[in-house]
């Protein structure tokens, strides 16, 4: 599968789950290869371009696409005062992981993976 196919799969998974550019359910969202964009239109506007990094690295595509609800534990501070373990939302923990990663489009993509393995 190529890079381009990965993060199509990425955008059409993170709009399954309800991302929603700029929180307006008229805006469609999609992807073109040749100019390895994705792409905006609302109403009856016109389609605006942007940087996949734009898309993939926002805190409401990491939220949609993540999940909101739960928190993992970020760290473990044994003898510190905030009680020993630090949580963090999942969404922010995998948006660090992706934005740290070598590749964050195969980061988000071995989610879809790993979603598609489970009964």
């Amino acid at each position: 599968m190529t890079k381009q196919d990965k993060l199509q799969a990425v955008i059409e998974y993170g709009v399954k789950k309800e991302y929603l550019p700029y929180k307006d359910p008229s805006c469609l969202i999609g992807y073109t290869k040749k100019e390895n964009k994705f792409w905006i239109q609302c109403g009856m506007g016109g389609i605006s371009y942007h940087n996949i990094y734009e898309l993939i690295f926002s805190h409401d595509f990491a939220k949609a696409f993540w999940g909101k609800g739960d928190r993992v534990v970020k760290e473990h501070c044994p003898g510190c005062e905030c009680g020993g373990d630090i949580y963090q939302q999942k969404w922010k923990h995998h948006l660090q992981q992706a934005v740290i990663s070598e590749d964050p489009i195969d980061y988000y993509f071995k989610k879809i993976e790993s979603s598609n393995k489970q009964p």
